[in-house]
């Protein structure tokens, strides 16, 4: 898996190892953590793919810092940064702070658990940042799954009651305090609970979303679980 490189534009994406009982554990209450694992590891296949397919380098910044060997195999070639230590906010701000301080002008960080994230919406995102705007693709939970800037802004990761549906509205108003310009994306949802994971397949068999592997994966699992008819 490689990325196409274009000039000043960075994806990064927020990675954890995958292990079980450590990644999505929501999922894991209802599908156990062997289940809730293997698809993680698919959003994240399919999520890097989509970084491939953008016009910009990719960066994973992964968690735990242990685990850099495990990531180069996972992503070879591609640019790696360890989250350090503290709250959500202090870990987004260090992996945008970590492509900047690289040389990129322009970054976009996102997350793994939204595996139908698009290439499309990546490079939308950047070409946003690219004027001078910050742009955001709202999820349905009340949070975000892509940020995309032309500068460093940390003061858009402080005071932001992360995982409480108020992410969203609190960092508008932090890039709102710092008079800077947004634009928003269209609005898509994480993959958290199994409630998210139905709508994910029910999206999938209608063609709406395309990520190869979380449908190979779904797949394998028992998808009576997820109340839907076999796609034809």
């Amino acid at each position: 898996r490689g990325s196409r490189l274009m000039p000043g534009r960075c994806v990064v994406v927020m990675a954890k190892r995958p292990r079980e009982g450590a990644v999505k554990t929501r999922l894991g209450a209802d599908l156990g953590e062997e289940a809730a694992c293997r698809l993680y590891e698919a959003f994240l296949f399919d999520t890097l793919d989509a970084c491939a397919a953008a016009d910009a380098t990719t960066m994973v910044a992964f968690t735990p810092v242990t685990e850099a060997a495990w990531f180069r195999h996972f992503a070879p070639g591609l640019l790696l940064s360890a989250q350090p230590e503290g709250s959500f906010g202090e870990r987004l701000r260090a992996a945008m702070q970590a492509a900047f301080g690289a040389g990129f002008s322009t970054v976009a960080v996102i997350g793994s658990d939204v595996p139908h994230l698009r290439s499309a919406t990546i490079d939308a995102g950047l070409d946003i940042a690219a004027r001078g705007a910050a742009a955001l693709a709202p999820t349905a939970d009340g949070g975000y799954c892509l940020l995309a800037l032309g500068a460093p802004r940390p003061e858009l990761f402080e005071d932001i009651d992360w995982s409480s549906g108020r992410e969203l509205a609190q960092t508008i108003q932090r890039i709102r305090d710092s008079e800077l310009d947004f634009e928003m994306l269209t609005e898509t949802f994480d993959v958290d609970t199994f409630s998210d994971l139905r709508r994910l397949a029910r999206a999938i068999a209608e063609g709406e979303a395309t990520c190869r592997r979380t449908a190979d994966t779904l797949r394998l699992l028992d998808l009576e679980l997820l109340e839907l008819e076999p796609v034809p």
